[in-house]
């Protein structure tokens, strides 16, 4: 396993919220594997730089690639490019301790916008909410800022309707057992009546329970609060002097089966906006890209060229796969593509045993080494682990 960071664990760890133990207990499966004697993991190695896809190919029957979404996708407006503007990803990276994350969010503001409604859009509006991350692996520096937020209100924008919302009921349902308020939209209500029917077929009942925690407000006075929007979309960051004051919206229609922005706009006024609306894949040389979908041409995840042929021995998996980041599918599309190797084991050729030895890579041994550290520098302040955020500092720690 050829790992561009230090640490394993990919998203596990630097993608999925603090306070989501149970989901991270899987990295204690992935140890497990790890340790297997026919398994080698082999960390701060960059593909092609430091060894290419031809090379991997030339010396193994099977190579599958799994370098997940990169770049994030860009609103393509005015004033983008303002201070206290995010995207959902560095926002992420930056409170649970991606190693040199350079963004410095400010929360002096009463108001934050996120644009998206999907899982991580959730997740970002609990993190800048909620005040139970005490004890969990978040980033201390994120931690220390977060005590002193003055965001008191999150409006979380969908450029569709309620039926299209991408987050889950777990996810909603959680953020409403938090000492927040919360206000329905009134299209939910709205919905939920004119849908009553298509709502109570067997097949829609996880929608139908979804619009039900959607539709249930927190009655009361809170400090602070979050409300959920429908239909609108970003037309301008509004600034000055190169920070972000408010965002422009512009009221969205259905027309032909297709999102239309209308005239009609409304002005939010805030110090703190998160772009959560995807991502997109990398192109890796020597390995076909589609360039409208930013992923990997497959079919159930063997890799094909331009020409439409199977490239031999060549598979894919996950997001780069796909284009999609939820953890059901992604393990499920993964299970699909083990499908497609085992069934292609009668057609690989016999090959030499190889040996990858990269100068300055790292072992798994090297990883369970910082994980003590992290453990241990967790201890004081009652956290399951500090987390080293810089790349230097590891390799430093790890040549004692």
């Amino acid at each position: 396993m050829l790992e561009q960071r230090i640490f394993p664990f990919g998203l596990v760890r630097y993608g999925v919220a603090p306070d989501h133990q149970s989901v991270k207990n899987v990295t204690d499966k992935f140890t497990q594997i790890a340790q297997h004697e026919n398994f080698k993991f082999i960390g701060n190695v960059q593909v092609p730089r430091d060894i290419s896809i031809e090379k991997l190919l030339q010396d193994y029957n099977a190579v599958v690639v799994a370098t997940g979404a990169k770049y994030d996708k860009k609103l393509g407006i005015k004033g983008e490019d303002s201070k206290n503007v995010f995207s959902a990803k560095d926002f992420v990276g930056w409170y649970n301790g991606e190693p040199d994350c350079q963004i410095q969010p400010s929360l002096k503001t009463d108001t934050a916008v996120i644009i998206g409604q999907g899982n991580v859009a959730i997740d970002c509006t609990r993190i800048l909410l909620a005040d139970d991350f005490e004890n969990t692996d978040i980033s201390q520096k994120a931690l220390d800022l977060l005590k002193k937020s003055s965001i008191k209100n999150v409006h979380v924008i969908g450029r569709r309707g309620v039926l299209q919302v991408s987050f889950t009921t777990k996810e909603v349902r959680e953020l409403q057992t938090k000492n927040i308020g919360y206000t329905p939209n009134p299209l939910i209500a709205k919905i939920q009546e004119e849908n009553k029917e298509m709502l109570s077929k067997i097949e829609n009942r996880p929608l139908s329970r979804l619009i039900q925690v959607m539709a249930k407000s927190k009655k009361g006075e809170f400090e602070k609060n979050w409300k959920l929007d429908f239909w609108k979309s970003p037309v301008e960051i509004v600034s000055e002097n190169n920070e972000i004051v408010g965002v422009k919206l512009a009221k969205n229609i259905l027309e032909n089966g297709k999102v239309k922005q209308t005239e009609e706009q409304e002005y939010i006024p805030c110090g703190l906006l998160i772009k959560s609306i995807g991502y997109e894949g990398e192109h890796l040389d020597g390995v076909p890209f589609n360039p409208n979908f930013k992923t990997i041409p497959n079919s159930q995840g063997r890799v094909f060229d331009n020409a439409g042929n199977i490239v031999p021995g060549l598979y894919t998996a996950g997001w780069i796969k796909t284009g999609r980041g939820e953890l059901a599918s992604t393990l499920y599309d993964s299970q699909e593509t083990c499908r497609s190797i085992v069934q292609d084991i009668p057609l690989f050729t016999e090959k030499p045993e190889t040996t990858i030895d990269i100068p300055g890579s790292t072992t798994f041994g090297d990883y369970l080494k910082l994980d003590k550290v992290e453990i241990k520098r967790g201890e004081p302040r009652g956290k399951l682990r500090e987390k080293i955020t810089s790349k230097q500092e590891m390799l430093e720690l790890l040549k004692n």
